[in-house]
């Protein structure tokens, strides 16, 4: 007898859910000619970054005193200056500051768990190309990003806001999120690990952190639910018969 109420309560969600799907696509249509001049502008900037890299890594390898020259007109196996700044926890030897109360509701004050960042700069060839490596990766997965991107605006400029093809960009790039999220746990514990044999001090004693970057990770996880968005909003537009 309840057979009836269940397919008319079927038929309303399903109308509900066009008529949110409509809306949507509607507002995606009219968001798209605001959001299209930042996506044109982070374009450009990235095709900056990449000229701004390539003319840096030139000036490293050609000019005195860069890979190629040992700084009197001769050559030299390559040698070039670069920085890296692992992240670090570190106690100190002797004793740690004293505080001195200041007010009637604090008995006591210490410092625990010190963190921060140590900056090492080398000459090793090694770390210079491993620092060369993040930085052509982290560009080639931001030039990735972009393109997705901008084939996405060219869907949504069409009118066509779920379409399939969307649905794998979305995911894509959800998952390149988390690409990058994997790639500064390794790069911390990597270099984390080797800090203990790179430098010592008498004063403080280092040790290696390896923290979970949560922002990249969240930002994943909600570019992959938004993935689901689309993919749902994709089969209601085929319709049944689709």
């Amino acid at each position: 007898e309840r057979y009836p109420d269940v397919l008319s309560l079927v038929e309303d969600l399903r109308a509900y859910l066009e008529r949110g799907v409509g809306s949507a696509r509607r507002s995606l249509a009219r968001s798209v000619s605001r959001m299209s001049w930042a996506l044109h502008l982070a374009w450009w900037g990235l095709a900056l970054a990449w000229g701004v890299f390539v003319f840096l890594l030139a000036m490293a390898v050609l000019v005195p005193g860069g890979w190629g020259d040992d700084g009197d007109g001769g050559h030299r196996s390559g040698r070039f200056a670069t920085s890296v700044s692992p992240g670090v926890r570190f106690e100190l030897r002797d004793r740690a500051p004293v505080f001195e109360p200041r007010a009637a509701r604090v008995d006591a004050a210490a410092l625990e768990d010190l963190r921060g960042r140590l900056v090492l700069t080398t000459t090793d060839r090694t770390a210079s190309m491993v620092t060369i490596a993040a930085g052509v990766s982290a560009l080639a997965l931001a030039t990735w990003v972009m393109v997705l991107l901008r084939r996405i605006f060219a869907t949504l400029r069409a009118g066509r806001p779920f379409a399939p093809e969307n649905v794998r960009r979305i995911r894509t790039i959800g998952v390149l999120l988390f690409v990058v999220a994997l790639g500064q746990v390794a790069y911390a514990a990597i270099v984390g690990t080797q800090v203990g044999k790179l430098v010592h001090s008498e004063d403080v004693a280092l040790h290696g952190v390896v923290d979970l970057p949560f922002a990249w990770i969240l930002s994943g996880a909600l570019v992959l639910l938004l993935a689901q968005v689309f993919r749902i909003g994709a089969e209601i537009e085929r319709g049944p018969d689709g």
